[in-house]
């Protein structure tokens, strides 16, 4: 199972990925392995199976810290929203799914004082949030 949080800051939006460990690590590079490089590699895996749209617009992000965890690679960086309120945003996530038989990636939000939780896996790999 993999985590992905999108949270509310003032106008930003922060972005955090927690990766069980050997999941990712056997997915990119078919074996365990701590290096530098692991960031850009890892956050290029996640830009390929990752695309928010904000409102129906696709906006980037980009990920730029992390650390390890005994059992967790845990990254984080911030979309790049447009300015003003959002209503929607939609979330198409497939990480994981082809390589690990069974995988679920939780998408959690925090926005606008609510929280909202949706569960992604081969049969569903997209989910609409509205909110105000």
């Amino acid at each position: 199972m993999a985590r992905f949080t999108v949270e509310e800051q003032n106008e930003n939006y922060e972005i955090a990925v927690s990766f069980d460990r050997v999941d990712i690590l056997e997915a990119i590079y078919g074996r365990p392995t701590e290096s530098i490089e692991v960031l850009d590699q890892i956050g290029d895996y996640v830009e390929r199976r990752v695309a928010y749209k904000f409102d129906g617009r696709p906006v980037p992000f980009q990920l730029d810290a992390i650390e390890y965890t005994k059992d967790n690679i845990l990254l984080n960086g911030i979309i790049h929203a447009p300015g003003g309120t959002v209503h929607t945003i939609e979330v198409e996530n497939t990480c994981l799914l082809d390589e690990v038989d069974g995988h679920m990636n939780i998408m959690e939000f925090f926005l606008s004082n609510h929280r909202r939780y949706f569960r992604l896996h081969e049969g569903r790999t997209k989910t609409i949030v509205d909110y105000d």
